[in-house]
């Protein structure tokens, strides 16, 4: 009587591990996808933070329009083609719940760290002044050219108990040359 063999041969081990390494394979091409999608949604503008964005712009254009056409005629002569108005993390700046600063209220009602206007396409910025999370924000902007516009920038602060603190950033054209 012949032997039964009991358990598996060496060709049926390397099929086995063959499919492993193909179903592992695939899932980790699905997950690292899955990963990079979730980084970059991270760096879409929020809509409730876009509703606050036009609510200060509109507090910029009505109330601030003497400064904002002072702030946006700046722009193109400036040397890094950001203007900063306010930021809680940037040395040498004012900071947004300043109280002698116009508009703190609202802005410390609406937890803003940062207020910043470039124009649109802002390639030739000089970045090495920004939080290095505002500077991977500005890298994910669209760069089509529009010749008369300007952006308003907005970096606001969300305290999430179980994430800490989290920067959320919002932009909105404002203004224009013309």
């Amino acid at each position: 009587m012949a032997k039964k063999s009991k358990g598996f041969v060496l060709m049926e081990a390397i099929v086995v591990i063959s499919v492993l390494c193909v179903i592992l394979v695939i899932l980790y091409g699905a997950y690292s996808k899955l990963l990079i999608d979730v980084k970059k949604k991270s760096l879409y503008d929020n809509t409730e933070y876009i509703y606050k964005t036009s609510v200060i712009r509109k507090y910029f254009e009505e109330d601030e329009g003497d400064a904002l056409k002072a702030i946006l005629e700046s722009l193109p002569t400036s040397s890094n083609h950001i203007y900063i108005y306010c930021s809680e993390s940037l040395d040498n700046k004012k900071k947004c719940e300043n109280p002698t600063l116009s508009g703190h209220e609202l802005f410390s009602f609406m937890n803003v760290r940062g207020i910043y206007f470039t124009e649109w396409n802002p390639e030739d910025a000089n970045l090495e002044t920004l939080e290095p999370t505002t500077k991977r924000y500005f890298k994910t902007f669209d760069v089509r050219n529009i010749d008369d516009a300007y952006r308003i920038v907005v970096m606001y602060t969300d305290e999430n108990e179980e994430n800490g603190t989290i920067y959320q950033y919002a932009t909105l054209r404002i203004g224009s040359r013309g």
